[in-house]
């Protein structure tokens, strides 16, 4: 063991304690980085959600438009076949692009009973009631329908489904 004194002078030399210096801002901690990464994949869950969410609403909305204005060419015309043909390309095109091409490709009563269950009510509906003219009606020489309940159950059809499949 050395016991010679240390001389007064290298007392002084020494420093104070210095604490060390604060975290600085960058690079975050893995908490902050996983958190960013939930925030952004739930923005673009939410900004996909609400695009589909949109375009599916566009399309149920630009189906009922376009059936008013079957409706209002039907009333000036009065062509019953037109209004038949119209009627049924958009309730196929309506499937094909609700649902699936399947159940667009369907025809008589498979189609009839399969528009049937999307309707609350289907014993006044497509198979039973006034839409049973889209099974064959286009194939007869002479239509018999009454187009107004047509329209007001192709209407009702439409807006079931908006409620329903509006999310898509």
């Amino acid at each position: 063991m050395n016991t010679t004194p240390l001389p007064p002078d290298v007392l002084q030399q020494l420093r104070d304690i210095h604490a060390a210096p604060p975290p600085g801002f960058w690079p975050p901690a893995p908490g902050w980085w996983l958190l960013a990464a939930v925030l952004v994949a739930l923005g673009y869950g939410l900004v996909r959600y609400g695009l589909r969410r949109h375009r599916c609403r566009r399309l149920w909305k630009a189906a009922l438009a376009e059936l008013q204005q079957y409706r209002q060419q039907w009333r000036q015309q009065g062509d019953e076949r037109a209004l038949l043909a119209h009627v049924s390309a958009l309730l196929r095109r309506v499937a094909r692009h609700g649902f699936d091409t399947e159940t667009a490709a369907r025809s008589g009563n498979a189609w009839l009973e399969w528009l049937d269950q999307g309707l609350p009510n289907p014993e006044q509906g497509f198979s039973r009631g006034p839409g049973r003219v889209l099974a064959d009606g286009l194939y007869r020489p002479q239509v018999e329908l009454d187009g107004d309940a047509l329209l007001q159950l192709v209407e009702r059809w439409l807006r079931h489904q908006m409620r329903r499949r509006g999310r898509c």
